[in-house]
């Protein structure tokens, strides 16, 4: 069998692109969760009623809010008090819980004319170190385009609504 010059150097391409990815996503989880979310909730102002994921479980099943609770225990996160509904966003829009889906979140905020200090200062952020996902990330922004209803609805009040109600309600196209 005859040696490639191509499968070193595809092993070695693999290794930087998992390095990149792994410091865009340390890059990103540092803005966005260590620098943003403190000064975003001093700035923006509370949603009133601090959610917590033990009380949601106990929600019958089916609900939005039972749905809620069990979404993030899978991801072992705990609600930061002033973001629940945009953790309720991830659930609805099908967002994971992950550094990734925070780029992708804010793409759809963003498209939906979101211009919070958080969603600039994770989507530019985003555009700038993920050129990968530039196809997926305007396809977000583009979906928030036709869902601006979003920015309208109060989530925290429709936690005892059957969850398949809650995405008609909110008329999300499935992404």
């Amino acid at each position: 069998m005859r040696h490639s010059f191509f499968s070193p150097l595809a092993l070695h391409f693999k290794v930087l692109w998992v390095k990149y990815t792994k410091f865009r996503d340390f890059m990103i989880e540092l803005v966005a969760v260590k620098m943003l979310f403190p000064v975003a909730g001093i700035l923006q102002q509370k949603s009133p009623g601090h959610l917590e994921i033990a009380d949601l479980c106990k929600l019958p099943q089916g609900t939005f809010g039972e749905e809620l609770g069990r979404h993030m225990k899978h991801y072992k996160i705990d609600f930061i008090q002033g973001f629940e509904e945009h953790d309720m966003k991830h659930l609805l829009l099908n967002y994971p819980l992950t550094v990734v889906g925070e780029m992708r979140l804010s793409a759809f905020e963003f498209g939906t004319g979101n211009r919070s200090f958080m969603t600039l200062g994770v989507f530019f952020p985003a555009m700038v170190l993920a050129p990968e996902l530039w196809t997926i990330l305007m396809a977000d922004f583009k979906q928030g385009q036709k869902n601006k209803q979003t920015r309208r609805i109060h989530l925290k009040s429709l936690i005892h609504s059957p969850f398949t109600e809650v995405i008609e309600k909110l008329g999300v196209k499935s992404l």
